[in-house]
């Protein structure tokens, strides 16, 4: 998202310093712009909703941090807290993605997504093991 937010910079800096693109009407030309804007905010604000999880195992303790842009919340959970470990299958036009859920009494917790299957079930297999 940043290589697209930037890219789109560069060409409304270049939209406004010379006075559109002259290939439509100028209102038209700024409506596109505003729509590559709009889809670009969208799209940049799903980005950074998404946390990403960290997962440290200590014994009879489990740590498990997720992080956003701008806050980071911490659970430390018991082994017995622990209710599955499970897989997640997601279809889209680009294939299957797949999904490792942990699963307490509260919460559902994303651990990791892949593409690989092979990965996400030799990862629950370790972690089931550890659990």
């Amino acid at each position: 998202m940043s290589i697209w937010m930037s890219f789109l910079a560069v060409m409304t800096y270049a939209f406004i310093r010379d006075g559109g693109f002259h290939q439509f009407d100028i209102q038209m030309e700024f409506a596109i712009i505003l729509g590559f804007w709009i889809f670009g905010m969208g799209g940049t604000s799903y980005f950074f909703s998404q946390p990403t999880t960290k997962l440290h195992i200590l014994g009879e303790k489990i740590e498990l941090t997720e992080f956003w842009l701008f806050k980071k919340e911490t659970h430390v959970l018991k082994k017995i807290d622990i209710k599955d470990i499970y897989i997640k299958t997601h279809l889209d036009s680009d294939g299957d993605s797949f999904e490792l859920i942990l699963q307490t009494q509260k919460k559902e917790f994303s651990i990791k997504q892949s593409s690989v299957k092979e990965d996400i079930e030799e990862l629950q297999k370790r972690l089931s093991s550890m659990l």
